[in-house]
């Protein structure tokens, strides 16, 4: 919190309302563009990423939790968060919005 007692806000990534995802068997989903039709088939890691999108996780703290579901180091699973972002961007499918800072950022 800032010292005036108002909560900063933060630049995060966000998924758009215009996609909606679908978890297919648990190793695998699928994201679906309702404005171009498209749609996209996410691996179980990228789900995972997404997923922390959607619960407004910042890049740390999504790289963070991969790294402790899959036992890898902290600089391979924030590589593996930039680059999913990175398609999800160019696909349209998440957007950069304020938000307040969410219980687990303020750790």
């Amino acid at each position: 919190m800032e010292s005036n007692g108002k909560a900063a806000l933060k630049i995060g990534i966000t998924p758009v309302d215009h996609v909606i995802f679908t978890e297919l068997d648990g190793t695998e989903g699928v994201l679906v563009d309702l404005k171009t039709k498209n749609y996209y088939r996410l691996n179980e890691t990228a789900m995972f990423i997404w997923r922390g999108l959607e619960r407004h996780l910042e890049v740390e703290e999504i790289a963070s939790d991969l790294c402790d579901r899959y036992d890898i180091a902290f600089d391979r699973s924030t590589a593996s968060v930039e680059r999913a972002l990175r398609a999800f961007e160019t696909y349209k499918l998440v957007s950069q919005a304020d938000r307040l800072p969410t219980r687990e950022s303020q750790k």
